[in-house]
C-alpha cells in the first residue's frame, strides 16, 4: 500500500505496507465513507485467506493504520473480485464475482449483498 500526495508524482509506502491487509492479486475495493453514526471510516473488500475466498469487509477508524479482523460476507471459493459503496447511510452494497465452483458445480456468477454498518462495526 502507498500513498501519494501530489497526484501519482511521487509515491510513499503507507506505515502499513502489505503487513494489515492481504491481497491475493485480485481486484479489492477500498472506499472512505463519512458516516453520520460512526464518524470517518475507511471500508475494505477483499479475500481475507490470502486466496480467493472467504470475502471480508474490514474497517479503519484511524486512516488506515489499523483495521479490524472483518466481517466475512461469504466464506465460499470465488473469484474475489468485489466493488463496495455506500447503499444508504446505514448499508454496505457489495457487488462481487460469486463464482462458486465446486466439484459438483459449475456455478458462476454476479453477486450482490447488502449489509448493515452496524453488523460490520460489530465484527471489530
Amino acid at each position: 500500500m502507498y500513498v501519494t500526495r501530489d497526484l501519482g508524482k511521487t509515491w510513499e509506502p503507507h506505515p502499513t505496507n502489505n503487513n494489515a491487509l492481504r491481497e491475493p492479486t485480485c481486484q479489492a475495493s477500498l472506499i472512505a465513507v463519512d458516516s453520520p453514526k460512526y464518524g470517518k471510516l475507511l471500508l475494505f473488500s477483499n479475500p481475507k485467506s490470502g486466496g480467493r475466498n472467504h470475502m471480508t469487509i474490514r474497517v479503519s477508524t484511524d486512516d488506515g493504520k489499523t483495521w479490524s479482523k472483518g466481517y466475512e460476507y461469504d466464506i465460499r471459493g470465488c473469484w474475489g473480485y468485489s466493488c463496495i459503496a455506500m447503499a444508504d447511510d446505514d448499508h454496505v452494497g457489495i457487488f462481487y464475482e460469486t463464482a462458486h465452483v465446486t466439484e459438483t458445480s459449475n456455478l458462476h456468477g454476479i453477486g450482490f449483498i447488502r449489509i448493515p454498518l452496524d453488523v460490520i462495526m460489530d465484527a471489530q
